[in-house]
Order: structure tokens, then C-alpha cells, then sequence
């Protein structure tokens, strides 16, 4: 893709399938991803001392608990899109980090964390322009967005030098089955198009991050019936492709689409199909450095930017294998 950005996505229908979701209820399988994007934080010697959730309704409430535990004194921070998801968020989050307690330890707590969880907007986190966090963890996020460039430049915004971002999203070959039956029948696109791991890359480092460090693995999925599989992609996400039929489709394209999918089972029972469907997660991470000063002949800048330069940035230390 030449401009580094999803030109088939549909904005609207995106906002609309977001204010559907609850966080009761986080995609198991961005829950999955989020467990195993949690595990690479286990490389990274420093701790961060503050960090924000990128929308953990979508990206996986359960996982804001695991990162809690990396690092129990940090100052956290939960965006949503609305102000009813976030408080959504917030709420759940503290049900899940404190569901081994009492309701009296419970009511004890919740003025406490609230404090230390704030929940805010996006439009609240562009009024807060001295937020900066070590952190910003956006699990199963970037296939949703229709400027992801311009996304990704917020987040290099709201780091710390020596801050940096872990990230994941959906690949090119995600529901690359059902991509070809749709083709194969002559319909419209089963899904809007997934950026390429590099293209990631090079956006990272045209907004400014240093050091990204990308990778990808294959999740295949195997359903022994079609509506389970139906069930887990609606939850997932919807077909967001600008061009997808928009019309209510009749039983008869359910049953043909369900008889395709069942021909794909790789063994021969039709009474218990195995019918295997696959998602390329693309992992990425990538830090904030402090702005090198240009060398020439003549070099200005202003006395602010000097001082900005001097500061003495955080190192950053990775683990390293003995």
C-alpha cells in the first residue's frame, strides 16, 4: 500500500460496531494476543512508571491486569473513544483486578484506584497536553483505524523520552478462507484490506520512533461447527470494507457461505468437521529518543530547545540473554 494507510475501511461503521461492544465481554481471542503481547514486556529491564491503556474494551480488559502486575506502582491511565466506554472500562477493570475481595475492601479501594486509574477520552487526552507516560499499550487497535498514521503520531506525542509503545493489529492473510470463498462466489469483499507488518514499520519511523522492532505469527483457529466460527468472527469484528454489501442478505447466502466453510474441514467427517480459519497478528514496539541536532556549517535554535536537548534522557535497557 503506497500511503501507508487502509483506504477500504469505513469509519462509521467502525464507531458503530464500538459503541456495541461491552467490556464484559472482550474478544477472547484479543484477550489471547494481548497474554502473548504481555509476555515480550518481560524483556524490557526497566519498568515503566506510568502507562495508558489504548482501548481495552476492544483490545482486552483482562490484560490491563496482567500488566498491573508487571509494574503494581505505576500511574495508569484508561482510554476510550466515549466517556461511557471509558467509565465502562474503569469499572470492570476494577472488578477484575480486585474480584478476591470483599465488597467492604471493595468499597474501601475504589476511591484509591480511581485516583490511581483515571479514565479520559481522546479528546480529553488532546486537552491534556502535559500527559506523558513511559507506556502506551494498544492491544488489537490499528486495523481499526482509518488514519493510522496520524494515530500513531499521538502516541509518539504522548510518550516520555525513552517512553515507547507495544502494539499488535491484524495482518494480510487474517480470514484469508473466507476472503476466497467470497471470491470464489462472485460477492462483494469479505473485509476491509490489513496493513503489512513493514508498512507499520515505516510508519513508526516517519512519526518520529526509533528502533522498531516488528514480528508476526500465524493463528490458525479449527471449528467443528460453522455457527461457533460465525459467532467468534461477528464478535471480532464486522466486515468494515467500504464496498461490502450493505443490504440484509438472505438465508440462502447463509446456507451457501456455511456449505463453503464446511468443505474447507480438513478431514473427511461432514459429522464433525474440523474447519480451520486464520488470523496473522503483527506485534510491534518501538521507543521515543530524544531529537538529534542537525550538524551544518551554522546551527540555530532557541534557548528552550537547548535546555529540551540537555535534559538528560532514560536509558533504556533490554534483557539480554546470559
Amino acid at each position: 500500500m503506497n500511503n501507508n494507510t487502509p483506504p477500504t475501511l469505513d469509519s462509521q461503521i467502525v464507531q458503530r460496531f464500538k459503541k456495541l461492544q461491552s467490556g464484559n465481554n472482550s474478544p477472547w481471542l484479543h484477550e489471547e494476543v494481548a497474554r502473548r503481547m504481555g509476555q515480550r514486556l518481560d524483556f524490557f529491564k526497566d519498568k515503566p512508571r506510568s502507562w495508558i491503556d489504548w482501548e481495552p474494551i476492544n483490545g482486552g480488559i483482562r490484560a490491563h491486569e496482567e500488566i498491573t502486575k508487571l509494574a503494581p506502582h505505576s500511574k495508569r491511565f484508561i482510554l476510550e473513544h466515549d466517556k461511557r466506554r471509558a467509565l465502562q472500562a474503569q469499572m470492570i477493570t476494577f472488578q477484575t483486578l480486585t474480584s478476591k475481595m470483599s465488597w467492604m475492601e471493595r468499597l474501601l479501594k475504589w476511591g484509591r484506584f480511581r485516583g490511581k486509574t483515571p479514565c479520559l477520552t481522546k479528546e480529553e487526552l488532546e486537552e491534556a497536553r502535559n500527559l506523558n507516560v513511559d507506556l502506551i499499550w494498544a492491544n488489537m487497535a490499528l486495523h481499526f483505524e482509518t488514519d493510522p498514521k496520524a494515530l500513531i503520531k499521538k502516541w509518539h506525542e504522548n510518550l516520555n523520552v525513552g517512553g515507547w509503545v507495544m502494539f499488535s493489529c491484524l495482518g494480510p492473510d487474517t480470514t484469508v478462507e473466507l476472503r476466497k470463498i467470497y471470491q470464489k462466489m462472485g460477492w462483494t469483499h469479505a473485509s476491509h484490506e490489513f496493513t503489512d507488518m513493514h508498512d507499520w514499520g515505516d510508519m513508526l519511523i516517519e512519526s518520529g520512533f526509533s528502533d522498531p522492532v516488528m514480528d508476526m505469527e500465524r493463528i490458525i483457529l479449527t471449528y467443528s461447527n460453522v455457527d461457533n466460527l460465525l459467532i467468534d468472527l461477528a464478535s471480532i469484528g464486522k466486515n468494515f470494507h467500504k464496498e461490502r454489501f450493505k443490504h440484509l442478505r438472505g438465508r440462502a447466502w447463509l446456507d451457501s457461505l456455511k456449505k463453503e466453510l464446511s468443505k474447507l474441514s480438513i478431514n473427511n467427517d461432514q459429522n464433525h468437521p474440523n474447519i480451520p480459519i486464520t488470523f496473522e497478528i503483527i506485534y510491534g514496539h518501538a521507543f521515543k529518543i530524544s531529537q538529534k541536532l542537525a550538524v551544518a556549517s551554522e546551527t540555530s535554535f532557541s534557548a528552550d530547545q537547548l535546555r529540551s536537548m540537555l535534559k538528560e534522557s532514560k536509558t533504556i535497557n533490554l534483557k539480554k540473554d546470559s
